[in-house]
């Protein structure tokens, strides 16, 4: 996985081996080694913290300083990470999972916010549409929009399968700029 840091002029690098790196263009600025396998990564949009979704169904908050070192680890899906996406603010975290869920989080205490249910397969994509709006995409054939404000699971709408995911997310995104 990699992410390229909201603000600065480098991008973070997570893979199956354990390791995190962060890079700028010339040189490697400082790396994370875990014992764990590192499947999704983002960087939070207003400072230096790093979320990383494992293969084990963690997700680790890794700071950068001068190195990276762990913040928190969040707990509740039951298998791996598949994407993660922080709030256009950087006050939530949305993760989804081979476990065929998404869910929302306070990364600050490490409460689950939220369980969005509905997909019938792994959800692979998330996306903030708004601060109280998600989308998520899933092996299902379905794209689906959910308003998180109140912390409970409801869904706004769900897509035909033969909608093409990469298509719609990419329109939530253009809505975003």
């Amino acid at each position: 996985a990699v992410a390229w840091h909201p603000e600065q002029l480098f991008f973070a690098v997570a893979g199956e081996d354990g390791l995190v790196t962060v890079n700028s263009m010339k040189r490697t600025l400082c790396t994370f080694r875990g014992r764990k396998r590192f499947t999704s990564l983002a960087w939070q949009p207003r400072c230096d913290l790093l979320a990383v979704g494992c293969a084990d169904s963690t997700i680790l908050l890794l700071r950068m300083t001068h190195e990276l070192t762990v913040a928190g680890e969040l707990r509740g899906h039951s298998d791996s990470i598949n994407a993660i996406a922080w709030s256009p603010t950087g006050d939530h975290l949305l993760t989804t999972s081979e476990d065929h869920t998404a869910r929302v989080w306070d990364p600050w205490t490490g409460d689950q916010l939220t369980v969005l249910i509905g997909h019938t397969g792994p959800v692979n994509a998330a996306l903030w549409s708004s601060e109280v709006e998600v989308v998520t995409g899933s092996t299902d054939h379905t794209v689906r929009h959910w308003n998180v404000s109140d912390g409970f699971v409801r869904p706004m709408s769900g897509m035909a399968a033969n909608h093409d995911v990469a298509v719609l997310i990419a329109e939530a995104r253009r809505r975003l700029r």
